[in-house]
């Protein structure tokens, strides 16, 4: 998978976090606190990637759906729902969907409103347009990627969403994940990228 990321030479990312570490000493600031994960991981050479972004502007199916999906690693399904005019778009893991545990959602600003809608073609133009719904699998963390299965509920997985489905029960797998660890703000460290095998792929359909 290939979305634009955020990196910088260690030598630039040591002089801003060792300016960030100096001020937040002198002060408790939850920005700076963030600001100093994130170049401390630019400064290990960890890729940063801004999510609401590459989503924002990532290629959308026809009806409108982003292409890419981000849920909690320790989920197995996802539903995404663009509610009509909105301008947010929802990636829900909880059981039967329900938005009361907010763990369990990710929201992106997408910067605009769709215009999705199921009528007939001869429907008037001016009928509200309808939410957006689809389901994906999680795609499984392999051990290769990240060892500790504790450690799941604390990342999150980015992935290609090759066709969204219509119900739980017709989402297939993909292959080409991201692994991440929430920083702040829209901001995550990419800290695995792997490829589903077939034999992986095989076993997360039985999860429908």
């Amino acid at each position: 998978m290939e979305v634009p990321t955020i990196e910088m030479s260690v030598e630039d990312a040591q002089e801003k976090l060792a300016a960030y570490e100096s001020a937040l000493r002198r002060v408790d600031d939850e920005e700076m606190a963030a600001a100093v994960e994130g170049y401390r991981a630019l400064a290990e050479g960890t890729k940063l990637v801004d999510v609401e972004q590459v989503i924002r502007s990532c290629a959308r199916d026809g009806d409108g759906r982003p292409l890419l999906a981000i849920a909690r690693a320790d989920r197995f399904q996802v539903k995404l729902l663009w509610p009509s005019r909105s301008e947010r778009c929802h990636f829900c893991t909880a059981v039967n969907w329900v938005f009361e545990w907010p763990g369990l959602v990710r929201s992106v600003e997408m910067g605009e409103t769709h215009n999705y809608r199921a009528y007939p073609v001869w429907a008037p133009a001016t009928l509200t347009p309808m939410d957006l719904e689809g389901f994906a699998l999680i795609p499984m963390v392999p051990p290769d990627v990240l060892a500790s299965r504790s450690y799941l509920r604390d990342h999150y997985v980015l992935w290609e969403v090759d066709e969204w489905a219509s119900t739980p029960q017709g989402a297939e797998p993909d292959r080409d994940p991201y692994l991440l660890r929430f920083i702040g703000g829209t901001l995550y460290a990419v800290v695995g990228e792997w490829e589903l095998t077939d034999l992986e792929r095989a076993i997360m359909r039985g999860r429908q």
